[in-house]
């Protein structure tokens, strides 16, 4: 993706270590473990309100099991229903050395993107340094197969073309309020 075609005014490093509810202003429980299939090019399109503001949620460190803990849905759920954001970045750690298997490993992600999900609202994901806790555990789901999972779900914004170092680091642009023009720009690395 061209650096181009967005300000550099316009770029905003999402990598902070507390979970952080932010306003940009511009011109519950678990389902199955396998994501609904989205088509290849069905990459949610970010764009800023008609009043011109984007609302972003971030959520760092879930790290729990195929068992998530109901809190921290809880937590999610009433952020995600007071905040009612147009974009969630889940950062790192999502998940911890507990599963044992490829089916637990996915089934500990698909709780922690349901509340998103289940909301249509657009997502995405990147690593900590205990996402791949659980391959001592026999799992064999290392950060790349864990994202080509995740790019399964129907509203989750990670790309296959972003040209940054590391597995998920998605680049994401938003629209202006106005038209299709991209008017900012998210890295989350």
């Amino acid at each position: 993706m061209s650096n181009s075609s967005v300000p550099r005014r316009g770029v905003l490093i999402g990598s902070t270590a507390a979970a952080l509810t932010g306003l940009l202003a511009a011109n519950n429980t678990a389902a199955s473990a396998a994501p609904a299939k989205k088509a290849a090019a069905a990459t949610p399109k970010l764009k800023f309100a008609a009043d011109g503001k984007f609302k972003i949620v971030q959520f760092n460190d879930t790290q729990d099991g195929p068992r998530t803990d109901r809190r921290t849905l809880e937590l999610m759920d009433k952020v995600l229903d007071t905040e009612k954001p147009g974009f969630a970045l889940i950062n790192g750690d999502v998940i911890n050395g507990s599963p044992k298997t490829t089916t637990e490993v996915k089934q500990a992600i698909n709780n922690v993107v349901q509340p998103m999900e289940s909301r249509g609202i657009p997502w995405a994901l990147n690593f900590g340094n205990h996402d791949e806790d659980s391959m001592p555990n026999g799992t064999n789901m290392t950060d790349a197969k864990i994202l080509d999972f995740i790019r399964g779900y129907k509203f989750n914004a990670n790309s296959k073309n972003d040209k940054i170092q590391g597995d998920s680091n998605p680049q994401l642009l938003i629209a202006s309020s106005k038209n299709a023009k991209p008017a900012f720009g998210i890295m989350a690395t």
